[in-house]
This record gives structure tokens, C-alpha cells and sequence, in this order.
């Protein structure tokens, strides 16, 4: 659904383009290859926002955005485990990860019957309650002779 809803603004954008002749046609689809990304990232910004005020709304579930889900808005009951979304998770980062170490964090979160949110979260919050582990100084050890 995604990707059709950003096909489909792209489509637009490339008929809108033509009407502007040859010159604003090439230029058009130029801008078209890169508003791409921007779409997408706008588009699933939306869906996070519809996800964060249905999940208000309900009392024993929350609102998840699976992206190459279809419909990508599921409902999850919400267990022990896995607390709800909140006006306290609200902050955003947009975080740029190799492909085979995404797919094995979207592994694992299905392992785990998490969303891939749910399952990031849970591991940096878990990263982040350790101690700092000691690093060592510059203190040389050991024995010299001369």
C-alpha cells in the first residue's frame, strides 16, 4: 500500500511535469527520482502519526506501522512485555541501517512477537541500563630493563 500510494504520487508528478513541455519534462523527471525518498519518508511519517493518536485511543492495544505489511496499520494487544505506545514515545530518529542487519532485527522481532519498534527500543533500552564497561588507560604495565 505504501509503495502504491507513493507510485501513484510519482505518476502525478511526472503527468504534471509533461504538461510543461520536453524542457520541464526532463527536469521533472529528474526531481521525480529524487522527491522519492522524501515521499516515502513523509508517507510513513503520516502513518506514525495516524498510528500515535489511534493508539491513544485504545486501552489494551496500540497502533504498529509494519512497513511491507498490507494494510501497513496493525491493532497489537498489548502484553506485559510490551507496553503501549505513549505521549512519552514520541521521540523520532530516522536511522539508516545495512540491509542484512535489518532483516535479522525484523527476525528477531517476529521471534519475539514484537514489532520491529518495539523490539529496537527494548534492545537500546537494555544497551543502555549496563554499566559502561572499564576501558583501560594508558598506564603502561610490566617490567623494563635497561
Amino acid at each position: 500500500m505504501i509503495d502504491t500510494t507513493i507510485d501513484a504520487v510519482l505518476r502525478r508528478f511526472d503527468e504534471l511535469v509533461t504538461l510543461g513541455g520536453e524542457e520541464l519534462a526532463e527536469a521533472g523527471a529528474r526531481l521525480g527520482a529524487a522527491l522519492e525518498d522524501g515521499v516515502r519518508v513523509a508517507v510513513l511519517d503520516l502513518l506514525a502519526s495516524v498510528a500515535t493518536e489511534l493508539s491513544a485511543q485504545l486501552d489494551d492495544a496500540h497502533v504498529e506501522v509494519r512497513i511491507g505489511a498490507d494494510p501497513p496499520l496493525t491493532v497489537v494487544q498489548d502484553t506485559p512485555d510490551a507496553a503501549p505506545l505513549s505521549d512519552d514515545h514520541s521521540a523520532r530518529l530516522t536511522l539508516r541501517l545495512p540491509p542484512e542487519l535489518k532483516e535479522r532485527i525484523t527476525e528477531r522481532a517476529e521471534r519475539d512477537g514484537l514489532s520491529v519498534n518495539a523490539w529496537v527500543v527494548r534492545a537500546l533500552q537494555r544497551s543502555t541500563d549496563r554499566p559502561a564497561p572499564r576501558t583501560p588507560g594508558r598506564r603502561l604495565h610490566g617490567r623494563a630493563t635497561s
